[in-house]
Formats: C-alpha cells, sequence, structure tokens
C-alpha cells in the first residue's frame, strides 16, 4: 500500500500494522491514521524530570498545601494532540483519552516543534494516539467549527512531566508542563492550614457573638465579668487548634 507524503507528495510504501514512518525522500515523520496521513511534530521540552518536583512543591505551597511530601516518581513523556487549522484560526484537541480536565484544556505549548524522530532515543516516552483524525473532525462539525476538510492537521507530541507524590499518606497526581512550566492539577492535598483558618473563624465567630450577647443582657459591670470568664474557655481552645 502507498500513502502520498504530506510534505513532499512522494508516494510511501506502508504496511497494515504500521503507524509512525518516516518519509525515505524527504525524511518527515508521518503519522498513519484510519483514512488520512499527517504529519508528526515533536516539541522539545525545556525542563528535566528532577525540575519537576520542585515546582509542584512551589505549586501546592501557594494554595497553602503545607507538610511533609514524599515525591514517588517523575516521569516524561510527549502527549499527542491533534492541531486543525482551518480559516486561519488554529484548534487543538487531545489525541489520546485524558482524565485531567487541566490537561485536556492546556492542550501544546508554544515551544520549539521539530519532525518527529521515529528512531530518537525517547521513542519510548511517546504515547500512541487512541482517538483517530476523523473522529476529532466529526466533533468539530457537530459544534459547527469545522465546514468540510481542514486546511492542515497535524499530530503534535507535547512533552509533560508527571509528578506522583505522597501527602498525608494518600497518593496524588500532578502533570508539569515541561516547556513552560506550568503545574497542571486537576486534585490537590487538603490544605490543614486553610482547614485550621476556618475553624478559628468560626470560633471567633461565637465568642464575639456571645460577648455582645451578655453585654447586651448583664449591663456593664456583669457582662464585663462574663465576658471574662467565658473568654478563658475560648483562649485555650483556640490554644488547642493552633498548637
Amino acid at each position: 500500500m502507498r500513502i502520498p507524503c504530506t510534505q513532499c507528495g512522494a508516494e510511501v510504501e506502508i504496511t497494515e500494522t504500521e503507524e509512525f514512518l518516516e518519509c525515505p525522500f524527504c525524511q518527515s515523520a508521518l503519522y498513519v491514521d484510519l483514512k488520512r496521513t499527517v504529519l508528526n511534530t515533536v516539541i522539545e521540552p525545556s525542563l528535566e524530570e528532577k525540575d519537576a518536583p520542585l515546582l509542584v512543591e512551589k505549586h501546592l505551597f501557594a494554595h497553602q498545601v503545607l507538610g511533609d511530601i514524599v515525591w514517588e516518581q517523575s516521569r516524561l513523556s510527549y502527549i499527542p494532540f491533534w492541531e486543525v487549522t482551518d480559516g486561519g484560526r488554529s484548534h487543538v484537541q487531545p489525541a489520546v483519552s485524558l482524565t485531567d480536565s487541566e490537561l485536556i484544556h492546556t492542550g501544546p505549548g508554544s515551544g520549539t516543534k521539530k519532525i518527529r524522530d521515529p528512531d530518537a532515543a525517547d521513542s519510548d516516552r511517546m504515547v500512541l494516539p487512541d482517538i483517530y483524525a476523523e473522529t476529532v473532525l466529526e466533533r468539530m462539525r457537530e459544534k459547527g467549527l469545522l465546514a468540510d476538510e481542514p486546511e492542515g492537521i497535524s499530530l503534535v507530541h507535547a512533552p509533560f512531566i508527571e509528578v506522583r507524590y505522597l501527602f498525608l499518606d494518600k497518593s496524588y497526581t500532578a502533570y508539569v508542563d515541561a516547556v513552560s512550566g506550568a503545574v497542571l492539577a486537576e486534585t490537590l492535598p487538603p490544605s490543614p492550614r486553610l482547614k485550621l483558618d476556618r475553624r478559628f473563624g468560626v470560633l471567633m465567630g461565637l465568642a464575639l457573638a456571645t460577648f455582645t450577647i451578655e453585654g447586651l443582657l448583664l449591663g456593664i459591670l456583669w457582662g464585663t465579668a462574663a465576658i471574662v470568664a467565658t473568654a478563658v474557655p475560648f483562649y485555650y481552645i483556640a490554644r488547642k487548634l493552633v498548637v
């Protein structure tokens, strides 16, 4: 079976089992979909796996998630996205089933793209698409984003570092954009500090309400004495919350 190269137009021989191949004439990386052949590019990462935990830690700190974190794994993977061009506009859709909503809506970054080398050492880190181009195009037509055939379509592999960690003996996962360093985490650990602030706020509200009622009902002299007597247990409760 022969297919035309999307870059030079030369006829390229393929087998039924091939998905990724290289044009022998122009060396372009090609991805064979069910009904079409598209250019396959990869975005070069600017971060390494060892950089990701620190970025996730800063992200957690910004959300007041404080405590001991046990880092389990950091792994760089290239997640595929369909990039559809039509009418001068570019639409990006995941080419693989994703569960993290932030990752779904982020798409590939704006890093340097290069033609994917099927024989590169990091080829085992390339996630294979399980959502075909025709499926994406059909969804776009249903939403009114595409009338007919697009002007162009390509498969872009974007680098993300998956970081797994333990917090309070529970496992969590975050993704770090290996180009921009942005941290994507659909689920964050609960913040002990925020819980403490909420409890302290409720306690102070109850104390204020109690003091006000005592002052109104008992008058200045007896109200002051009652406020002092009531303030003692509130003080010890507040200390227990903080310690």
